[in-house]
């Protein structure tokens, strides 16, 4: 899977053929992670008392991230995070899952 000039591999995703998908990930399986390569930038943190969900945005696209309280984010900020991968989904033009377990 290619997004602009990150290529994110998974085993996870061998079978499904070459095309067009949207990736999904949900916030508890976006991390900020200093050592990552991939940067978003802050645009909202909203704090929830025992979690903050951090908004950013990512070669065009929005996502959230689920983090502690104490994870440090302000709007503007380029927060570098990873993606646990092995717990992502594609889906088709149509909105249907595709890949493992579909």
């Amino acid at each position: 899977m290619t997004t602009g000039d990150t290529v994110v591999e998974a085993r996870r995703f061998a079978s499904v053929p070459p095309g067009d998908y949207l990736f999904g990930a949900r916030p508890e399986d976006v991390h900020p992670d200093p050592g990552s390569p991939l940067q978003g930038t802050v645009e909202v943190v909203e704090t929830l008392g025992n979690e903050k969900i951090i908004y950013m945005s990512f070669a065009g696209r929005q996502f959230a991230a689920r983090t502690s309280p104490t994870a440090k984010a302000s709007p503007g900020d380029q927060l570098p995070f990873r993606i646990d991968i092995e717990r992502c989904h594609l889906f088709d033009a149509d909105g249907t899952r595709v890949g493992v377990g579909t």
